[in-house]
């Protein structure tokens, strides 16, 4: 989509992160289905991360959907077209816990980023919502 997409440097974002979600974000994120008051007052959004490249801006003809502290595109949109976010609704505790524990066993991330992202994984994440949001993208008209 012509946007620049490298790493960051601002590092890794890994494990349950908060998100701030933009008004786009919270028509399709925050459904019912939101987990708490508190985030939907808030207006974020917990996603499971595990990435150190970023979108560094958005392409023309999209709208953002949400930015965390390190990355400024964590999710954007246009109407039949393309919805994306940076986070993994797919994984859950098993499956980032497995990633955390082989990065550090290689020393991709060192002791105080691999006990950072432990002390996160096991946090309530918002997957199901951000999956619930792709699937009526698709039926969208």
């Amino acid at each position: 989509m012509g946007a620049k997409v490298d790493r960051s440097d601002k590092g890794w974002e890994i494990s349950v992160t908060p998100m701030y979600l933009t008004p786009k974000g919270r028509g399709l994120f925050l459904t019912p289905q939101a987990p708490t008051e508190e985030d939907e007052e808030k207006g974020m959004l917990q996603l499971h991360q595990m990435h150190r490249d970023i979108v560094f801006e958005y392409p023309d003809g999209v709208e953002a959907l949400a930015y965390s502290d390190r990355c400024q595109v964590q999710g954007m949109y246009a109407r039949g077209k393309v919805i994306t976010v940076q986070g993994h609704p797919e994984f859950n505790q098993e499956i980032v816990t497995e990633l955390l524990e082989s990065r550090h066993a290689v020393g991709i991330f060192d002791d105080g980023m691999f006990k950072d992202g432990m002390d996160r994984v096991g946090k309530r994440h918002d997957g199901v919502a951000v999956s619930k949001a792709f699937i009526k993208f698709l039926l969208e008209d």
